[in-house]
């Protein structure tokens, strides 16, 4: 979840590419980024002019 109407990106820092989204009233949100095993997907959200931490994450071996 995010903070309501946030824009929300993520970003494939392997591929160099990524996506954006508006998060709904009640903060939901929905990416969808290709990627694959072990590479490192960033995302972050912004309100106005207050941007959040990054967060990332590498994607798992399942």
């Amino acid at each position: 979840m995010s903070r309501p109407l946030a824009i929300v990106m993520g970003f494939n820092e392997d591929r160099r590419a990524g996506v954006i989204a508006e998060a709904g009233e009640d903060g939901a949100y929905s990416l969808r980024i290709q990627a694959s095993i072990g590479e490192t997907i960033t995302v972050w959200q912004m309100v106005g002019s207050d941007t959040s931490q990054l967060v990332s994450r590498v994607v798992p071996d399942r």
